[in-house]
């Protein structure tokens, strides 16, 4: 048997460039400045990715398919602290491919 080449889609490909460049960490504002204060604001964006294998893609009993199910996960987190106000807003949208 010869080696096999794997197909992987535009968007799982653009999505696993971004993960490499972004250091897979996230962007994270500063946790202190120069006096040592704490900033009120954090915003923290997210990508997460999965793969699922089926063999089953159409949930038939006649024409069974297997298939990759690819679903693509960005999120974004935007903390708020100042004062007697703290509370947060998180986000996600799941598309699948």
């Amino acid at each position: 048997m010869q080696g096999s080449l794997v197909q992987v889609s535009p968007v799982l490909f653009a999505v696993m460039l971004t993960v490499i460049a972004t250091g897979a960490s996230g962007v994270r504002a500063q946790t202190s400045d120069a006096t040592g204060a704490r900033p009120s604001l954090s915003v923290v964006p997210r990508v997460s990715i999965s793969e699922t294998w089926t063999d089953n893609v159409r949930l038939s009993t006649n024409d069974r398919q297997s298939e990759l199910i690819t679903v693509l996960s960005p999120g974004i987190r935007i903390s708020g602290d100042r004062g007697r106000l703290k509370g947060y807003f998180d986000y996600a949208l799941n598309a699948r491919y």
